[in-house]
């Protein structure tokens, strides 16, 4: 049950109407809201900057309270690195590591003058 709509009976009228003021209110909202929008990136560009510059300083602040210990002394870091035999070497008086010398470069096993 389809109706046919007759055109020719509508004429040069329009089939629609308006309510009274609709473009004129309707401007005012889209011009209100396009203001709105203005302030809004206005802001937005002011506080961008802002905003980068505090993030890179939170940045540099966590990088600094995170940062390796510095090096320690040479000496420290070798004491730490000495085995048991560097510990007893170091134990010897210089006449005994005198004979240590020449007991270890008459050996044949321990030096390096193998025949």
């Amino acid at each position: 049950m389809e109706q046919q709509f007759d055109f020719e009976s509508v004429g040069k009228r329009l089939p629609y109407s308006v309510p009274e003021g609709f473009f004129e209110d309707n401007m005012e909202a889209v011009l209100a809201r396009v203001g709105h929008i203005r302030r809004l990136r206005r802001r937005v560009s002011l506080l961008a900057p802002v905003g980068a510059i505090a993030a890179a300083a939170a940045i540099a602040v966590g990088m600094f309270l995170h940062a390796p210990a510095p090096a320690r002394p040479a000496q420290e870091a070798a004491a730490q690195q000495c085995t048991p035999v560097d510990k007893f070497v170091s134990s010897l008086s210089d006449q005994e590591l005198q004979e240590l010398d020449n007991a270890m470069s008459t050996d044949y096993f321990l030096s390096d003058n193998s025949y």
